[in-house]
């Protein structure tokens, strides 16, 4: 935070300190100068302390009369303090008894090229405070005028306007016209989309900025059915307004499993070792963690990963999953126990399925109260035997149950899942990086299709990033986080450009064979969970495929795309400021 920003966050309680020194000096100032005063002009007077300082009142209220000719400089200052601490009390007293007005003239006339926060809820609050850290200007949007931190952050710099964001004179009350973004991070999708809606109604007719509206939305379908939205009414190839999605939990797996990989272990081309990972319990976050491996993890062998769900409603949470996801067998391999977690047989079904040689095994402990959490996670050592495991968790109950470091070590690593701080980082929420990344990676598609003569009638897939369909977008999204798995697959991985003391050859043709066949496994578990089936001719309105095959059932032509988007790794990476070294 530098200090121009510190400064505009923090000026009303700075503004306080002014004025509180201002008092303390005219006070002091005030009583010095008038005993010097009245020691030269009436020397035979004598007026206590208690009887100057009631003099010094009288001065800041103004009526402390006139002083004759000459006054020391002590009682000059004092007066013109007092004079300047009486201005800022009537203008205070004026902005508080005016301030919706004021402020809301301000919003109208002079506010531009500003960020808008839905929901002083504690993800928005942290997104809040983040934007004021970095100097741009927030105004925020809360219904319940009672909240602590509405006041905070008017205190912060902040302006805020009380009302419900999904009403369209709301919106328009905070100058949304004239903002470069937009964050709704309220309690449910249901809330959030309906903002997204209003900004739609909002921000469709008039001049005004270009607008990105980010909104906290874990339902990825519904979420596209209104981003679909805004590119046809404005019929142009750069809407008007962007809509982008965030989901806090699937935040926090990403960054989770960047830093811990499921792949922690080598897999390579002929290995036998998979990925299993273990949902004990049901919650936003194990369904993240789920279809995160549903995705990422495939690997050199390209054996699909081994998914296992205990919770008491198991049956419920399978149904919900079927029913928004129903080709997700095809990408991994599903077991759903229906039992409670402190059960004899879940321990007997954890010592089976860690006691597996090839499994690499990852465990997401969430179930919905401390108590089974600390239960279930004090007797992990005594089933992992000497097998690692790691375990995502809350670790504020279970911190220290590794278990002794003895000939086995320890046999459980606990990492926590507390990182919403980490994952309500804008750059997580705003996801820049990470679509600068993609948007290079759509970029070099593109220009490999237009060599063959196709164009966006006939390809929505090679549209500009402005106007190209969230599906498209999420899958360029999900092709940058799975170029670590690869790399690791053939013994490298990215690090900072120009601090690599063993840069990378290029890419042997066996290792691109291989990356080029985990791209397409890949792409086949993106395209399935986002809803895409196989059919002999590619239809995009109805999500139908013909590329939806196995490796060998592609055409050379289709093969030779990954193999081209492999062997373009290290150049994207270089564009982000990245090297490829050995691993």
């Amino acid at each position: 935070m530098n200090v121009a920003s510190f400064l505009l966050r923090h000026r009303r309680r700075l503004s306080w300190v002014a004025i509180g020194v201002a008092l303390i000096a005219v006070f002091a100032l005030g009583i010095i100068g008038l005993r010097k005063y009245y020691a030269e002009a009436a020397p035979k007077e004598v007026y206590s302390t208690t009887t100057l300082a009631f003099m010094v009142l009288q001065m800041l209220g103004l009526d402390a009369g006139a002083f004759a000719e000459p006054i020391g400089w002590e009682l000059e200052l004092a007066r013109g303090l007092a004079v300047l601490v009486f201005l800022w009390a009537i203008l205070k007293a004026a902005a508080a008894l005016f301030r919706r007005p004021l402020e809301a003239f301000w919003l109208d006339r002079c506010v531009s090229r500003h960020s808008v926060v839905c929901g002083l809820g504690d993800k928005g609050c942290r997104i809040a405070r983040q934007f004021l850290d970095r100097g741009d200007t927030v105004v925020i949007i809360e219904q319940d005028e009672t909240l602590s931190a509405v006041e905070e952050f008017r205190d912060s710099g902040a302006m805020v306007v009380i009302g419900d964001a999904t009403h369209p004179d709301v919106l328009a009350r905070t100058g949304v016209r004239r903002a470069v973004r937009l964050v709704a991070t309220c309690g449910d999708d249901a809330t959030n989309l309906r903002i997204g809606t209003a900004v739609a109604s909002v921000c469709k007719t008039g001049a005004g900025v270009s607008l990105i509206v980010h909104l906290h939305c874990a339902d990825a379908v519904a979420f596209e059915l209104l981003a679909s939205q805004p590119a046809a009414d404005a019929g142009t190839e750069s809407p008007r307004i962007e809509f982008k999605r965030f989901d806090i939990p699937n935040n926090t797996a990403r960054l989770l499993l960047a830093s811990h990989p499921l792949d922690r272990e080598p897999i390579s081309v002929n290995s036998s070792r998979f990925v299993q990972l273990i949902l004990l319990g049901r919650s936003a976050e194990a369904e993240s963690f789920l279809l995160q491996c549903a995705r990422q993890a495939h690997h050199a062998n390209l054996i699909p990963p081994r998914i296992m769900l205990i919770a008491p409603d198991a049956t419920a949470w399978e149904q919900s999953l079927r029913f928004r996801y129903p080709q997700l067998d095809k990408p991994c391999r599903l077991d759903f126990v229906q039992r409670e977690l402190c059960h004899p047989e879940t321990l007997a079904d954890l010592e089976r399925s860690i006691a597996d040689n090839d499994a690499i095994t990852t465990i997401v402990l969430s179930p919905p109260s401390d108590r089974e959490a600390l239960m279930v996670a004090a007797r992990l050592p005594l089933v992992a035997a000497a097998r690692r495991v790691r375990c995502f968790t809350r670790l504020g109950t279970v911190r220290g149950l590794s278990g002794p470091a003895n000939e086995v070590g320890d046999r459980v690593d606990f990492v926590s899942l507390d990182t919403v701080e980490k994952a309500c980082d804008l750059d997580h929420v705003l996801q820049e990086a990470l679509d600068r990344q993609a948007q290079v990676m759509h970029e070099a598609y593109v220009r490999e299709r237009e060599k063959e003569g196709k164009s966006p009638a006939t390809l929505p897939a090679i549209r500009p990033w402005e106007s190209l369909a969230e599906t498209y977008r999420q899958a360029n999204r999900s092709n940058a986080d799975h170029i670590p798995v690869k790399l690791r697959a053939v013994g490298r991985v990215a690090a900072a450009a120009g601090g690599a003391s063993d840069p990378a050859d290029a890419f042997t043709t066996d290792e691109v064979e291989i990356m080029a066949r985990m791209e397409h496994a890949r792409w086949n578990a993106d395209r399935w969970l986002d809803g895409w089936r196989y059919g002999p001719k590619r239809l995009n309105p109805e999500k139908i495929h013909d590329n939806l095959v196995p490796w060998e059932a592609l055409t050379a032509a289709v093969q030779e795309y990954d193999r081209t988007a492999v062997r373009k790794i290290a150049a994207m990476l270089a564009q982000a400021g990245k090297a490829i070294v050995r691993q």
